[in-house]
């Protein structure tokens, strides 16, 4: 039950992919505040820690000490990955 309706289907609830060619990375990160504030509506919670933003360009990857380029959604950590 999502609420007071039933859902019988949801072989694959728990994987989510929000797909575009180009999107800043401010206005991707609004899109993920207003995924999470839309699962909340519905009791669900997004899991930040296995979330990741993946991208062709790896140059937005890594940083210039190598490490894994994060950026903050909703006050938690995501990767971006290549």
């Amino acid at each position: 039950m999502v609420g007071n309706k039933p859902f019988s289907d949801l072989d694959f609830s728990d994987d989510v992919a929000l797909l575009t060619e180009m999107l800043p990375v401010g206005l991707l990160l609004l899109t993920l505040d207003v995924m999470n504030h839309e699962a909340k509506s519905l009791g669900l919670q997004v899991n930040w820690l296995k979330t990741k933003i993946r991208t062709t360009d790896a140059s937005f990857c890594r940083g210039s000490l190598g490490e894994p380029f994060l950026v903050s959604v909703v006050g938690d950590n995501v990767e971006i990955v290549e």
